[in-house]
């Protein structure tokens, strides 16, 4: 009687359990549904373009991608039923716009990462040039014989600019 009953309570807990975990025949087509609809957005959305928009027009196709919603080509639901239409469109829709956005934001980031590279270079370039009127340039192009350039060089004032510059005036 008692493995009877140890018996019962361990089919009660297993129907409860399995009936969880088995997945509906709609569940099962809203999955393959989601799963088509993401390959199809991946395959239709133009991230080039996309990216591209994000770069010349900034933030503008930002917005534009934020704002859009896509839809996908209705041929794809000839035959198909009303759920397995409306979880396509929602992840078709989510996927895509998805998509959009972040090909959107990336073009638009790389130019201001490039624009960012330039005025770096742009500023580097000009400290180079103005290193020899503070003194410390590895190269000077400073005037023979400037003692004030060659001040901060490791040169004594009086000791004035070598042949080679400020490297080889008379020391400190």
């Amino acid at each position: 009687m008692k493995s009877f009953i140890g018996l019962r309570i361990l089919l009660v807990f297993l129907m409860f359990f399995a009936s969880t975990c088995i997945l509906t025949a709609q569940e099962w087509e809203a999955l393959g549904a989601k799963s088509d609809a993401e390959a199809d957005a991946n395959a239709d959305v133009n991230k080039c373009c996309w990216f591209g928009s994000g770069f010349v027009f900034h933030f503008i196709a930002v917005g534009v991608a934020i704002a859009t919603t896509p839809s996908p080509d209705p041929s794809r639901f000839i035959g198909k039923s009303p759920e397995y239409v409306r979880a396509y469109a929602n992840a078709y829709k989510s996927k895509a716009k998805n998509i959009r956005l972040t090909s959107a934001f990336a073009g638009c980031a790389s130019l201001v990462a490039l624009v960012g590279c330039v005025m770096i270079s742009i500023a580097a370039s000009d400290a180079s040039e103005n290193a020899c009127d503070l003194g410390c340039s590895p190269y000077p192009t400073c005037t023979l014989g400037d003692e004030e350039s060659c001040g901060g060089c490791g040169t004594s004032e009086s000791g004035g600019c070598g042949s080679d510059g400020c490297n080889s005036g008379g020391g400190k």
